[in-house]
């Protein structure tokens, strides 16, 4: 199926959430030929917004995603209960992993850095629109590095999606308390994390704990990027 055209574009409509208003400003003028957009202003709470949207029904949601992910993971979630069949398209100037990768999980249909003047906003609107995936070309970068530096323990049922980011964490040498801000939990709740973990993986100190999340051998490494590539395949084939 061929890509939208910027001229059909003019069907759909886009909501632009942003604190940041000069570059809302700049994202607005980008797309003002192009398409149909509601700028919000950027003192909009995440309720107004939400509001809006119920009302509205955009086809597509720009939203940035501050560093600490504190502000717009919760309001994009919401988002996506709201409006399924909209598009949510991340930009940003974050480039902490931990975000980006929540906010993948959560389901959002791309990431594109402020930075990045490669991309038309217009053509990643289309494609969009299309079902295709937006991601900046340093995005991928970093998604590339974390799983590259990263050992996903393949086949471990017992371990929950976020144990395995906090597992991750723990190798990165944060500390509780950094983990428990990325991922909006108390404290007393990571310990118990790190806990469940170190019985998991017959670890007793933190520092054994991150030596595990390493590959051991050439061997584990090349089967863990031939599930890597198979799981990569997989989600392009049902997404």
């Amino acid at each position: 199926m061929p890509s939208p055209s910027p001229f059909q574009l003019h069907k759909f409509l886009v909501m632009i959430v942003d604190g940041d208003i000069a570059a809302s400003q700049r994202l607005a003028d980008e797309i003002r030929n192009d398409a149909r957009f509601i700028l919000l202003p950027p003192q909009t709470n995440a309720k107004k917004a939400l509001m809006l949207g119920r009302r509205e029904r955009p086809a597509v949601i720009i939203q940035d995603l501050y560093p600490d992910g504190s502000i717009s993971m919760d309001t994009m979630a919401k988002f996506r209960q709201l409006l399924p069949h909209a598009k949510i398209l991340i930009r940003t100037d974050c480039q902490q992993i931990e975000p980006l990768l929540m906010a993948l999980r959560l389901g959002c249909d791309g990431i594109l850095l402020k930075q990045d003047q490669s991309t038309r906003m217009t053509d990643a609107l289309a494609c969009l629109l299309d079902g295709q995936i937006q991601l900046s070309v340093e995005v991928i970068r970093l998604i590339h590095r974390h799983i590259r530096n990263s050992f996903i323990l393949v086949g471990n049922d017992r371990m929950t999606e976020r144990q395995r980011l906090v597992l991750q964490m723990v190798a990165d040498g944060k500390m509780d308390k950094e983990i428990a801000n990325v991922l909006r939990l108390s404290v007393d709740r990571i310990k118990k994390h790190i806990a469940e973990l170190k019985t998991i993986l017959g670890a007793t100190t933190r520092t054994d704990l991150a030596r595990r999340t390493i590959p051991q051998t050439h061997t584990d490494q090349c089967q863990l990027n031939q599930n890597l590539h198979q799981s990569a395949i997989d989600s392009n084939v049902h997404s």
